[in-house]
């Protein structure tokens, strides 16, 4: 997959990235989802589940891109990914401290 297809397919994927309004729920009660007081009880309390489930599937995922596209496209996907959302997200961060 040459570069500028992998850079298209970032862009697409930053698109929609931009719409989703991070933590916006946090602290709020949900019958949809679970919802905990903090990420320390996140951590200790579901984060080993979470790891039985995906770990394997994200190895098989993580397999297939390298296989499929190479080393070089998956750091620059993280590379451009983290820096445009690393803001981002850091600011839903501030949001949920002010919140909790």
């Amino acid at each position: 997959m040459t570069k500028g297809i992998v850079e298209g397919k970032i862009d697409g994927c930053l698109k929609e990235l931009e719409g989703i309004r991070w933590f916006k729920y946090a602290g709020e009660e949900s019958d949809r989802y679970r919802v905990v007081n903090s990420f320390t009880e996140a951590w200790d309390g579901w984060n080993d589940k979470m790891l039985k489930v995906w770990l394997k599937e994200s190895e098989k995922i993580e397999k297939f891109a390298i296989e499929s596209i190479g080393d070089e496209a998956i750091d620059l996907i993280f590379s451009r990914i983290a820096e445009v959302m690393g803001p981002r997200i850091a600011e839903g961060f501030v949001v949920l401290n002010v919140k909790l």
